[in-house]
């Protein structure tokens, strides 16, 4: 049993560092390479893990993931990492709200989109007792309004702030207006002015995967049908924070875009860090795994740091 005082962070920290260095033969350079930190800090990693009994004879690992799976997917999409949960949102949550705790810095912006899957992750997250400083927790995107108030940002954002001790930045926005007009008034709002323009300074950003037949936003009825027909038509495959892909990635042109309230998805591009993305596919076949919307949103830019080539 570990010593009553480590936090789940901690522990998490020190998991992933023991995984990489003794499972994964990595070099110590290499996991500081793999985690952005510095070589010492892995050597303490890798000593306060023997410390806490993560590591004995063999490393703590989950047995429960498909961890080659896991790796063999980050490598087909060429992404930094990819975790798999095996039954159900609640454990997609957990490993959302675990990794997000080992990669945040001194000094981040952490951009929250919103959606069912955010709100778990949000909840399942562990308060960090000894967290990075200087953080700002910030909304990306308009709220539902009144119809699901206790999946938006702006209810996210304060609850996930106070968890990490970071301060909170809310939209006080809907998601969707009714027109290209009252979107540009509100646009120019100061308030809402100044929250975009942090969200699209976000270095690390927590959204969701949508596809269109079960995306939250078609549940919620904030599109009409010939909204998503179009969409359709025009070749989109799902959403990432509400902006619309194909299965290239390219972003779906549509009036939608008029009348959202939203971070420029190509400004967050170029300075986000690390981007967690989570797709639910229970019901999707091995032929159409992974789905379509959360191989398009790879595709949609280079957020996720590629993997050091040996």
């Amino acid at each position: 049993m570990a010593p009553a005082n480590v936090d789940d962070a901690e522990r998490e920290r020190c998991r992933v560092a023991a995984d990489l260095y003794y499972n994964g033969d990595f070099t110590q350079e290499d996991v500081a390479a793999y985690l952005g930190i510095s070589r010492p800090w892995v050597s303490r990693l890798l000593k306060r893990a023997r410390e806490i009994k993560v590591v004995t004879i063999a490393v703590e690992t989950p047995t429960h993931r498909p961890v080659p799976l896991e790796n063999a997917l980050a490598q087909a999409l060429g992404i930094e990492r990819c975790l798999i949960a095996s039954s159900d949102i609640d454990e997609t949550a957990r490993l959302a709200a675990s990794h997000l705790a080992t990669i945040l810095r001194d000094g981040d912006i952490l951009g929250l989109a919103w959606g069912r899957t955010l709100a778990k992750t949000v909840e399942a997250f562990e308060p960090l007792t000894s967290g990075p400083r200087g953080v700002r927790c910030v909304a990306l995107i308009g709220g539902t309004s009144v119809v699901r108030p206790e999946i938006d940002a702006d209810r996210l954002v304060p609850m996930l702030a106070t968890k990490i001790g970071a301060a909170p930045h809310v939209m006080n926005a809907p998601a969707f207006v009714e027109n290209a007009r009252v979107r540009s008034l509100l646009m120019n709002e100061p308030g809402i002015r100044a929250t975009l323009g942090l969200a699209e300074r976000a270095t690390v950003t927590l959204m969701c995967i949508g596809g269109l037949g079960s995306s939250t936003i078609h549940e919620l009825g904030t599109l009409s049908e010939r909204e998503f027909s179009g969409l359709r038509t025009r070749g989109a495959v799902g959403d990432v924070c509400q902006w619309f892909i194909d299965s290239s990635g390219a972003l779906v042109q549509s009036s939608t875009a008029q009348r959202m309230i939203s971070a420029d998805l190509a400004k967050i591009k170029t300075t986000a860090r690390d981007a967690l993305r989570s797709s639910l596919a229970r019901r999707a076949s091995p032929r159409s795994w992974p789905p379509r919307a959360a191989v398009g949103s790879r595709r949609s830019s280079r957020i996720y740091r590629r993997r050091a080539r040996s």
